[in-house]
């Protein structure tokens, strides 16, 4: 009986390891995101943010006019993204089965940040449409150095 427990403790520590270790790095969140649209519900109705390959971000909540923005993502492994003349915010992306996690912004205190859990779609899905010119590329504004106490980025101040 003692060696049953054992064995099913190890079993679930493992199971437990290979969920942990599902943070996305840098070139997966830009592989991940790149060309598609992300779809998720929240008490305010269905949100969709879509992520041009170029840098640019849709955002879209049913009934509501789009928005658009730019994302890049950092050295860090963040996924960072600005709207309007705001700062940047940053988030931790996870890939769990058939879902993805954004949580953040990294810079709010935890009682404040957000998780959106979505799934990925191909292509765009907001009523926004992105530059058809693929001659042109779009200004984004890249992260440089690494996000720690003391840096800055877009102005916000990451403790």
């Amino acid at each position: 009986m003692k060696w049953m427990i054992i064995v099913c403790g190890l079993h679930l520590w493992a199971s437990a390891v290979a969920l942990a270790d599902t943070r996305l790095n840098r070139d997966q969140i830009i592989a991940t995101l790149s060309g598609y649209s992300m779809i998720w519900r929240t008490d305010q109705g269905v949100s969709t943010q879509y992520f041009d390959p170029r840098g640019i971000t849709f955002y879209e909540r049913v009934g509501k006019k789009p928005e658009s923005g730019v994302w890049t993502v950092s050295e860090d492994h963040l996924f960072c993204s600005r709207w309007g003349r705001g700062g940047w915010s940053c988030y931790q992306v996870i890939r769990a089965p058939d879902t993805m996690i954004f949580t953040g912004p990294v810079n709010e205190p935890i009682g404040l940040n957000n998780v959106m859990v979505g799934r990925l779609v191909s292509g765009n899905r907001t009523s926004a449409k992105s530059p058809e010119s693929s001659r042109q590329e779009i200004p984004v504004v890249h992260v440089l150095g690494r996000i720690m106490s003391g840096d800055y980025l877009g102005g916000i101040s990451y403790r």
